[in-house]
């Protein structure tokens, strides 16, 4: 076979033109080697970091919510939390991602796939445990409270990158 999709080299009277025709199809569709397997790596770590983050943060949310909001407000709750929520996340992210040599694409992907997995679940969990609609939690990052929980979000997605 050629070095190029489509091209399919010196012997290729010898072989019949349905055959051709799939393995040069097949040769083109083929992604570059390593490309499907850095995403896989991106989807896989991105997913365990969201979990083990998430399950950290749902026992830190429960107590903010019923311990913290109480006292300090919800915008004071939130600015005591986050500290810890993001020590805990550098510390997973560490851990996560020692001894692995990730290419800023990997450790991009990881964060990204990660922050999206956390987007939805904390949609998911608005909607069903507040009775909120999609719009009326994508309203709430109007709020200071919310917006400084993104910002802590957007940290924790950075994070593979900063830790790579």
């Amino acid at each position: 076979m050629g070095e190029h999709p489509g091209h399919a080299g010196p012997d290729a009277h010898r072989i019949g033109p349905r055959v051709r025709r799939a393995v040069t199809t097949r040769l083109a569709a083929t992604p570059p080697r390593g490309g499907g397997r850095r995403a896989m790596t991106a989807i896989r770590l991105g997913a365990v970091y969201f979990a083990a983050v998430f399950m950290v943060g749902f026992v830190l949310g429960t107590i903010r919510t019923l311990v913290l909001v109480p006292r300090l407000g919800e915008f004071g709750a939130v600015a005591a939390e986050l500290p810890v929520i993001l020590a805990a996340a550098w510390v997973i992210c560490g851990r996560l991602l020692r001894n692995r040599k990730l290419t800023r694409s990997e450790a991009a992907g990881t964060g990204a796939v990660a922050f999206v997995l956390l987007m939805l679940a904390e949609a998911a969990l608005s909607v069903v445990l507040s009775g909120r609609t999609v719009t009326g939690h994508l309203a709430l990052y109007g709020e200071p409270a919310h917006l400084l929980g993104l910002a802590g979000q957007i940290a924790f997605a950075s994070f593979p990158l900063m830790r790579r």
